[in-house]
């Protein structure tokens, strides 16, 4: 609090001592200061070395105890006349003298008190001088009053730039409520002036149901207590509210008390932050344990539905395995959604029909629009299929809808338009898309716009133009996050009263060559899960592959000795006494270059990546079509008989 200031008045301090020690030179003496209550709040030197009293003995009050007993009354008297008059002070006694032995000797003491910002006594600058030989004389006297006087301007100046370079809040208020002095800082933390804030009662600035609390901490105050640390809401003068740590303390014997205030809002809302962060782990950690177990029992289900798809020429059977597909896939979708809220989620990119996708959201856009907009969709014919995560681009058409809807309070049309796009050499305008074939969709709507400044900052995180507690600003920069991590990116053009448009690119799948006709490849499948496992092998079965199956992994590798002819492994993660890495990187071993595929109900692939670089990680619920492909492409990695490396080769995701 302007200790550069302070510390620029040292020289000052140090010429007034200097100068009263040269008044004084040729008499015995002392000079001292004492707080506003008389007490010896620091060691006095010059206190010590007349009367002989160590600091362990003159500080507080202990420094009456060197005056003569029989003039205690007499000082004390005149000391609390002048503290109640608030004049110099002015007293004459015999004092305890080190020069003579111990010996009392006659002396003066005068001292002055150094007002404080608020214009009122905070301390006392004195000088005791022995008068034993001879009194001081007129002229003496003068010099000594104008030396005190000097010194205690120098001391108020002081305080003063203290006082007005303070960043916490310094005030004092009275019995009744009401502030008696207030320093700038007020204005920083209130966005009220000092000047305005003096006199007002201490109710204007706080919410009201501060206003008991408040009344309390002041009675504990008044009532005797030392200090009392408190924090309260106050209202800022730009229409905010603002949280304000207070130490306030009194002085015994005076109707106010002092207080020092300190703005914490921002270490509050950090620490709300951080327990919010917790908070989000702490559900992400819980849903990765459920996501865990429920993806195994969906694996299970879409297993054994999918053979029994493959295996039934009835339609009617048919159809009804069709709808129990599409209800496992539906929860597979809401364990994503759940892992994508918790931002534990693995991207999973994949091949998807985008249109399909968008009418498949319609009714939930329609519902969300609560019937005030109209829906129109523009879909591309025969469109290509995008390489994406469906889920998160899910979100990403909700969260863009969303926003439209808000844009047109009063309603309006919102278009969703489908359309390819091919990209040359060269960045694409603002996009910076890479060459290459792109799909994608418009939002379009004829909402309320966004002007030059909010459009070049739409994409910052945590930017919002909506009112307090209705976003975060995070809406828009996580929806470019999952679009460029898919390869993609997106585009906003906007103009004040005509609306929004945005274009959101994604990459274009590779066509997939027609899968080959599986041939006699055999597949050792590792699960410990029993129904995970027996589904999986009636589906290889189906899909026409010759399977071996293992409940752990120590029976994988006995059968992977016993079978040269096994082409692929194929292995649960998460598996009691040998996970499924340790089961490769034994399989490699002793089989250099087998290629493996990992599957797993966890919500995190990457670690799983990390650990198996080049090794192709699935997440269960499986696709029967990708698996076909990939568990094909790895056989034609490496088959036995052909050469191998000592370790697995990295192929591309």
């Amino acid at each position: 609090m302007g200790g550069n200031d302070a510390s620029a008045m040292e020289p000052e301090a140090a010429r007034l001592r200097a100068l009263c020690d040269a008044l004084l030179a040729d008499r015995p003496s002392a000079r001292w200061s004492a707080s506003e209550a008389g007490t010896f709040i620091e060691p006095q030197l010059a206190w010590e070395r007349y009367t002989g009293q160590p600091p362990s003995e003159h500080l507080g009050m202990g420094w009456i105890d060197a005056i003569h007993p029989d003039d205690h009354a007499s000082a004390r008297a005149a000391w609390t006349q002048a503290r109640l008059d608030r004049r110099p002070f002015q007293a004459t006694y015999r004092l305890r003298s080190a020069r003579l032995g111990g010996r009392h000797a006659q002396v003066v003491s005068r001292a002055a008190p150094v007002a404080g910002p608020d214009g009122l006594p905070a301390e006392w600058a004195g000088v005791t001088v022995e008068l034993a030989q001879g009194e001081l004389s007129v002229t003496e006297l003068q010099q000594v009053k104008e030396a005190l006087a000097q010194r205690v301007h120098a001391q108020t100046q002081e305080l003063r730039r203290i006082f007005d370079l303070s960043l916490d809040i310094l005030m004092s208020m009275g019995a009744d409520g009401r502030l008696i002095m207030v320093s700038p800082s007020f204005e920083r933390v209130m966005g009220v002036p000092a000047d305005k804030a003096a006199g007002q009662h201490f109710s204007v600035f706080v919410p009201p149901q501060e206003i008991e609390r408040i009344e309390s901490e002041i009675g504990l105050i008044l009532g005797g207590r030392d200090a009392v640390d408190f924090e309260t809401r106050v209202h800022h003068g730009d229409g905010t509210e603002r949280i304000v740590s207070w130490r306030a303390a009194a002085v015994r014997g005076d109707a106010r008390f002092y207080a020092v205030g300190r703005d914490v809002t921002e270490q509050k809302q950090a620490e709300q932050s951080r327990i919010r962060a917790e908070r989000l782990e702490a559900i992400g950690r819980l849903t990765g344990g459920i996501a865990h177990d429920f993806n195994n029992i969906l694996a299970a289900i879409t297993g054994y539905l999918e053979v029994g798809l493959r295996a039934s020429p009835q339609p009617e059977v048919r159809k009804v395995l069709d709808a129990g597909l599409d209800a496992s896939r539906r929860g597979a979708k809401i364990v994503g959604q759940l892992l994508s809220f918790a931002r534990r989620k693995d991207v999973a990119l994949q091949a998807f029909d985008l249109n399909e996708l968008v009418e498949g959201l319609q009714p939930l856009v329609q519902q969300a629009a609560r019937g005030g907009l109209s829906i129109e969709l523009e879909l591309e014919p025969g469109l290509p299929e995008v390489l994406a995560d469906p889920t998160q681009v899910e979100m990403v058409v909700l969260n863009l809808c969303l926003n439209s809807r808000d844009a047109m309070p009063s309603g309006g049309t919102l278009k969703l338009r489908t359309w390819h796009h091919e990209v040359a050499a060269g960045p694409l305008g603002r996009g910076d898309l890479k060459p290459g074939a792109y799909a994608g969709l418009s939002v379009i709507d004829d909402g309320m716009g966004m002007d030059a400044e909010t459009l070049t900052r739409c994409f910052e995180p945590f930017f919002t133009t909506k009112g307090p507690g209705r976003g975060t600003g995070l809406g828009l920069a996580q929806a470019l996050g999952v679009v460029q991590h898919c390869g993609g990116t997106m585009r906003v053009d906007s103009t004040p009263e005509h609306g929004t448009r945005v274009d959101v690119f994604l990459p274009r799948a590779p066509v997939a060559e027609p899968p080959a006709e599986p041939g006699p490849m055999r597949v050792l499948v590792v699960d410990d899960h029993p129904d995970v496992l027996d589904a999986m092998v009636a589906l290889l079965e189906i899909l026409g592959f010759a399977v071996l199956s293992a409940p752990e992994g120590r029976t994988a590798l006995a059968l992977l000795e016993q079978h040269a002819d096994i082409g692929v492994v194929l292995t649960d993660f998460n598996m009691p006494g040998m996970n499924g890495a340790e089961l490769l990187e034994a399989a490699w071993r002793s089989r250099p270059g087998i290629p493996g595929i990992v599957m797993t109900g966890e919500v995190d692939l990457r670690s799983i990546r990390a650990r198996l670089p080049g090794t192709e990680v699935l997440q269960k619920p499986l696709n029967p079509a990708r698996l076909e492909a990939q568990l094909l492409a790895a056989g034609n990695r490496t088959q036995p008989g052909r050469p191998a490396t000592a370790e697995p080769q990295p192929q591309p995701h």
